[in-house]
């Protein structure tokens, strides 16, 4: 094999998965059995894909055995006579038999590593009948709170109140950290200062800056309004302007230039400050530590009693296993029952950290076997940084250069798939945005279009309706149009718009059904009927943007009663339904999945494990979806929507950058 190390960056259309396909056919070319193959890519839907696509190699090989022309094109076989012919047609049969017959390891990173810790998992604390499921985390909220002392009541209480933030947006931030918490260690966040063992730094900035004022009111006889302060928090607040200055007679306004003061105070005021500050981020820092751990430690309940586990769980576990060594790597190929000599990985840029350090030993073994004579190990992984999408869940594009350390690096640099224009469009796009970017060479003979359109928050909607018109004038199928997302919220609310306007439309979105807002309303009704507390109808009018008057608490009233027999919940919400106008996809869709209970009290008790996604896939339609749902999907035209919601600020109070490793 000429590059048995090879990383291949490649674009959207280059033909990645053709190379990775071929690349596991030469494979077994050259003798490798299929078993020893670890072939990975990060969803479902796209291993299948993969499979099918190497099958497809396979079975062309072996149909075409017997045509000299076409074997001869593989670069690993080479016929000098007769006999030697007949030998590579009885190979590419065994080959194919044998593929048959072996267990393929074809499959996504998650199912891989799921399949590791099937094996292992009494090594760390973990069933064997776990189920998958992602993480509800209202109910390890509801642990988190049970488990906290006092003493961290009143810390989260003191983080909420000085930093302006509420317990969900602390207990998102835990859920950004514990995406990659095995590389976060305690000394990140616990730090002593020497400072302030001695003495209160912001103490000393008030003794400094009160000289300051003081010496201000001695020239002048008065206090300049920059300098009208009375405590830290004010001191920060009015000194924005000259606190930033190299020396006070730099700063030009109310008389600072023709002030004798002392720059030694100065200079000791903002150190004061400066180290005041570091205090400060130390004492948080460390409060979010000790918040983290106490959520961590909750979700570890949440698992024990439920005996689920999310996918980063399982990719956590696994982690133990390996990186604590509880397992020797013999042992996990005895259990695997085959020694895994070759790994091909598609997609690589959305590795996350964890997933690589997982991997990283296997892939650490396969390289240092490059100085043997007869290499019979290979590492092949194949991806494009500007497709990067899962940060959020720990990903780092960086990962993908830094794999590359000791292998052949190439580029695919041509499109087989997107139009020209959308090609250039790229192209453009990315020329100055990503270092050592390689442009694409369009390769089909089509021009296609790109428009980029801005408008007002308040009329996108509108606009996309109005654009989506234009392209349905223009001869396009409903079929044939997907409309991308930032979130799942837009899904809904972008599908609701267009249904009112007579447009049919797939939803596909991973938001649980119980996060829409009238399926929230239904709930909160049903517990109205069963409880008669107040705040659940208010609930119910608010939900639905109803505003509470007298005639609509009466109104209800009157609905209620005329179900007050009726003890089945279906009917109940069909009869609320009915009178309120209720009728999204996400509301039938529950209607749909409450007729299994037979009473109100046992759906509310269970109501909200429910893990029904809104989805509605049965009918032709444009497809609304998240661009991470769009992932490996093709379309033949595509709105991008971005509705320029409130910013991303799930971790705005921390900030942090990775050693020169780019995992650390």
């Amino acid at each position: 094999m000429q590059y048995p190390l090879l990383c291949l960056s490649a674009s959207a259309g280059s033909g990645k998965t053709y190379q990775l396909a071929m690349r596991y056919l030469n494979l077994l070319l050259l003798g490798a059995k299929p078993s020893s193959i670890l072939t990975l890519t990060f969803t479902k839907k796209a291993a299948q894909e993969m499979e099918e696509r190497i099958i497809h190699k396979i079975k062309e090989l072996y149909d075409n055995k017997n045509n000299r022309e076409y074997i001869n094109k593989f670069e690993f076989i080479t016929i000098k006579d007769e006999q030697e012919w007949l030998k590579w047609q009885d190979k590419i049969s065994q080959i194919y038999y044998d593929f048959l017959r072996e267990d393929l390891k074809i499959t996504t990173i998650d199912a891989f590593f799921q399949r590791i810790l099937k094996n292992f998992c009494w090594y760390v604390g973990v069933e064997y009948d776990f189920e998958l499921q992602e993480d509800d985390l209202e109910a390890i909220t509801e642990i988190f709170l049970s488990l906290l002392e006092k003493t961290d009541f009143e810390q989260i209480l003191e983080i909420c109140y000085r930093k302006k933030q509420t317990l969900n947006h602390i207990l998102t931030l835990c859920v950004f950290l514990d995406s990659f918490k095995e590389m976060l260690q305690q000394s990140l966040f616990i730090q002593k200062f020497i400072e302030s063992q001695r003495e209160n730094p912001k103490e000393k900035a008030m003794e400094y800056a009160r000289r300051i004022q003081k010496t201000y009111v001695e020239t002048f006889g008065e206090l300049a309004d920059s300098l009208q302060f009375s405590n830290f928090e004010s001191l920060l607040q009015k000194g924005q302007t000259w606190l930033t200055k190299q020396n006070l007679q730099d700063y030009k306004r109310d008389k600072f230039s023709k002030t004798p003061f002392n720059e030694a105070d100065f200079a000791l005021l903002k150190e004061s400050i400066y180290q005041g500050l570091l205090q400060e981020e130390a004492e948080y820092l460390e409060q979010l530590y000790r918040i983290f751990q106490c959520f961590l430690k909750a979700k570890e309940h949440y698992y024990r009693q439920n005996n689920r586990l999310s996918f980063n769980a399982v990719a956590s576990k696994v982690y133990q296993l390996l990186a604590a060594k509880f397992i020797h790597k013999d042992f996990l190929y005895f259990r695997l029952d085959s020694t895994l000599s070759h790994i091909l990985i598609d997609e690589f840029q959305d590795t996350s950290i964890l997933q690589y350090e997982i991997l990283k030993p296997l892939i650490e073994e396969i390289k240092s076997g490059k100085g043997q004579k007869n290499f019979e190990r290979s590492f092949f992984y194949v991806g494009d940084t500007k497709q990067s999408i899962y940060r959020f869940r720990g990903g780092n594009p960086e990962l993908f250069k830094i794999a590359s350390n000791g292998m052949e690096s190439q580029n695919l640099d041509t499109n087989y798939r997107s139009a020209r224009h959308i090609v250039d469009f790229v192209n453009d796009v990315f020329t100055n945005t990503i270092q050592d970017f390689i442009p694409q060479i369009a390769k089909i003979n089509v021009e296609g279009s790109v428009k980029v359109q801005a408008c007002t928050k308040e009329n996108l909607y509108f606009e996309v309706f109005q654009r989506l018109e234009d392209l349905r004038k223009l001869g396009a199928k409903e079929e044939e149009i997907a409309i991308l997302v930032f979130d799942n919220k837009s899904v809904v609310e972008l599908a609701q718009f267009l249904q009112d306007k007579g447009v049919k439309v797939v939803i596909d979105t991973s938001a649980k059904l119980i996060h829409h807002n009238e399926v929230r309303a239904l709930i909160e009704v049903l517990k109205y009927i069963q409880t008669k507390k107040i705040q659940f109808r208010q609930e119910f009018f608010m939900l639905l943007g109803i505003e509470i008057t007298k005639s609509q608490n009466k109104s209800l009233e009157v609905v209620v009663e005329s179900l007050a027999k009726v003890k089945e919940p279906a009917r109940v919400l069909l009869k609320i339904m009915e009178s309120y106008h209720i009728a999204s996809l996400s509301a039938k869709k529950f209607l749909e999945s409450c007729l299994q209970f037979y009473d109100i009290g046992e759906l509310l008790e269970q109501v909200e494990r429910f893990a029904l996604e809104i989805i509605s896939s049965d009918f032709v339609g444009i497809r609304i979806m998240t661009i991470h749902k769009s992932k490996g999907l093709e379309f033949e035209n595509v709105f991008v929507v971005d509705k320029s919601n409130a910013s991303n600020n799930q971790h705005g109070n921390v900030f942090f950058e990775f050693k020169e490793n780019g995992v650390e």
